[in-house]
């Protein structure tokens, strides 16, 4: 299958302007909240980006870092992939 690269590379400043950030990319398929590719996004996915707060590890919106935004997408994506 074709893979889909998205990058984000900025970010908004504490006062909501765009700037310039580190690149962030991610593969974007039906589901990149699925981290481990069963198929699923379910609790072995949560445990993998619990795993990876504060780095690039469990990056699911392309904003370079794990963090809550990533887990807002991931548990609003909980089921099986489509």
């Amino acid at each position: 299958p074709t893979e889909n690269w998205l990058c984000n590379c900025t970010a908004a400043d504490a006062f909501g302007f765009s700037v310039a950030a580190p690149c962030g990319c991610y593969i974007a398929g039906p589901c990149p909240a699925d981290l481990n590719g069963d198929g699923n996004v379910n609790a072995a996915d949560l445990s993998e980006l619990l795993g990876a707060w504060g780095t690039a590890g469990g990056d699911v919106d392309g904003s370079g870092s794990t963090d809550a935004a990533d887990l807002a997408v991931l548990l609003g994506a909980w089921g099986a992939c489509n």
